[in-house]
């Protein structure tokens, strides 16, 4: 054997050997969980459900850092940028590597080439909600209603480029109708405006458009969804109305790229399990989440083509933040 190669094998084995090592101690300190937007909502939600577990498998504190601003993305560029070493978990979503690559044209992050992705969450259902008294019962009434009245109701949400802004656009695109976007700062902003009838419909997250529908104060007509969730067993799917619409947001961990395999393998096996006790059945229920188990390949796979459905309705819409 050539010299060189068997000194460039035996260097390539022992830094191999010694990655190993490295990662059967880890984690020897806490290990940080970014979650790119504010404390009290349900990303933040999700994380503090998962982390105690996690840290319980670990042996080591998880640290939850909300990290939030601009649609997910400071957040998402502070993970992409930590070292690559374990110590810096991304409690990633739809936002952040579905919809912001395609919606911000001057994004800092590679959302599928900066990161390894390592295990599923969750799915969170959005639904389409309307105002009391705009005269649609269901899904095809209020798209008979918006075709018959084009440009005329309006529909709010979060902010442009947002799942919610998106998910309606992909129900525009699937009905054929035209209607006016409002976006508020913020989902309680834009659910008070329907509330106080000043919007006539959006798209928001189940477990938030729940309440008020059984108070009395809205209609939840739709969730677009493959099937109904576990918590409002009552309320159709798009598709069970006709409408082939799955607008799901979706929550999974990455860490930086080049993290050793051997960390993210740790990771992977221990958030599976997390995700997979049924003592976290009922609290994701509650925030309106089901969970959504995947390895890392599987992982890998679901955020790329999620990239691409979402990037397609983004693009027919033309949806960009210019900043």
């Amino acid at each position: 054997m050539n010299r060189r190669i068997a000194l460039n094998l035996a260097f390539g084995l022992s830094l191999l050997c010694a990655t190993a090592a490295w990662a059967q101690g880890y984690p020897e300190r806490p290990v940080r969980l970014i979650v790119p937007w504010p404390p009290g909502g349900t990303s933040d939600a999700i994380a503090r459900l998962i982390g105690p577990e996690l840290s319980r498998r670990l042996g080591q504190p998880v640290v939850i850092d909300n990290k939030a601003g601009a649609n997910g993305q400071i957040g998402a560029e502070l993970a992409a940028r930590a070292p690559a070493d374990g110590y810096t978990l991304l409690l990633a979503n739809a936002d952040t590597h579905s919809i912001n690559p395609s919606v911000f044209p001057k994004i800092r992050y590679k959302a599928l080439e900066e990161f390894e992705p390592v295990a599923g969450i969750c799915n969170l259902p959005l639904s389409i909600i309307l105002r009391n008294g705009l005269g649609a019962r269901d899904l095809k009434e209020f798209a008979a209603l918006a075709k018959n009245s084009p440009g005329k109701l309006a529909f709010g949400s979060w902010g442009v480029g947002s799942a919610s802004q998106v998910a309606m656009e992909m129900f525009s695109k699937e009905t054929g109708v035209s209607m006016l976007h409002v976006p508020f700062p913020g989902a309680a902003a834009s659910l008070a405006a329907l509330m106080g009838g000043q919007i006539d419909a959006m798209v928001l997250p189940i477990g938030m458009a729940d309440q008020p529908r059984k108070a009395g104060r809205l209609q939840l007509v739709g969730v677009a969804a493959q099937k109904r969730f576990a918590g409002t067993p009552d309320v159709p799917t798009f598709i069970e109305q006709g409408f082939k619409v799955d607008a799901g947001n979706w929550f999974g961990i990455v860490v930086p790229r080049g993290t050793p395999k051997a960390v993210v393998d740790r990771l992977e096996k221990e958030l599976n399990e997390v995700v997979g006790l049924a003592a976290l059945r009922e609290p994701f229920t509650l925030q309106g989440v089901e969970p959504m188990p995947l390895g890392a390949a599987q992982l890998r796979m679901f955020m790329a083509n999620e990239a691409a459905r979402w990037g397609r309705t983004i693009k027919a819409a033309h949806i960009q933040v210019l900043d």
